[in-house]
């Protein structure tokens, strides 16, 4: 490929607060990104973002159908050879775009994506395995959490550790808080599956990209800050989370022991948190497994 660094479009998919977009739209253009190659995907937001603002493109879905059918309702509107998704709750350094367009060309046609870090700067891990039931087991047990600094605990739970540093690296899949996608390979295999609502979406796209040979690379030498987490009600996400990943298992692995190992899970967590009690009379066992039960239940039909 020959593409220079300019010929890329950003995708920006929006719901919520304008207020927490327009600075990341500001940065682009601020620098150096022309604003018709920014497209904002209005996923049907309650306050809908401003047409016009800074020139900027924007679609407005007229229902909203989460992370996957924001991306594809933005992605009609590219006619750049390159497309990058970029989630608002990210901080990018100044040059960011030509520096990541020009370290992911050699690699091209891939699906590229930098390394990334929280705000404290610790590695986000964002490489990762093709998930496995196993891996969303080991993140439902509960007890495990305190041990979540231990490398054999990201290993478990599908973080590639071996991609880390500044190397650029081959790897299963990259985070979708940003990602440089090949457009017409992006088109070919049909974009995101808009039956993810949230989360597992990029991890499908990813897996159904390297059925046709195209590859997925950190590109270890440039790095963000990514905040995550956002401001949804955090068992709505869960649930929304989960159900994704059962929707994953559907398609690629088998929602049948996703169903069981988390069950499983459950349990474990319930004579846990049975043994906690006794030391702290406000943790509520019985009250925790039902609703982890529940979650399960709802998520699996």
């Amino acid at each position: 490929m020959t593409q220079a660094p300019s010929e890329v479009s950003v995708v920006i998919p929006f719901y919520g607060d304008p207020d927490e977009t327009t600075p990341l739209i500001d940065f682009l253009i601020d620098d150096g990104l022309q604003a018709e190659r920014i497209i904002v995907a209005d996923d049907e937001s309650p306050v809908a973002f401003p047409t016009g603002y800074r020139g900027v493109r924007v679609t407005r879905r007229e229902r909203n159908g989460g992370f996957g059918a924001a991306v594809n309702s933005g992605a009609e509107l590219v006619t750049t050879p390159l497309m990058l998704v970029l989630n608002s709750d990210i901080q990018l350094p100044y040059g960011f775009i030509d520096d990541f367009v020009a370290m992911s060309l050699p690699w091209m046609p891939a699906v590229t994506g930098p390394r990334m870090v929280d705000e404290k700067g610790t590695e986000s891990f964002s490489a990762r395995r093709f998930q496995q039931p196993s891996h969303h087991v080991v993140e439902w047990l509960s007890p495990l959490a305190r041990f979540r600094h231990v490398p054999a605990l990201h290993r478990a739970v599908g973080h590639d550790m071996t991609a880390l540093g500044t190397d650029d690296s081959p790897v299963d899949w990259l985070v979708g808080a940003c990602l440089l996608l090949p457009t017409d390979w992006f088109h070919a295999v049909g974009g995101l599956d808009e039956s993810f609502h949230m989360n597992s979406e990029e991890v499908d796209l990813q897996l159904r990209l390297s059925l046709v040979g195209i590859p997925r690379v950190r590109i270890g030498r440039i790095t963000l800050v990514h905040e995550g987490g956002g401001s949804t009600d955090s068992a709505k996400r869960r649930l929304w989370v989960t159900r994704s990943r059962f929707v994953y298992a559907r398609k690629w692995t088998s929602a049948r022991m996703l169903c069981a190992g988390l069950t499983a899970a459950s349990f474990a967590n319930l004579a846990v948190n049975t043994l906690r009690r006794a030391r702290n009379p406000e943790v509520r066992p019985l009250s925790i497994v039902r609703d982890e039960l529940q979650t399960i239940r709802q998520a699996s039909r």
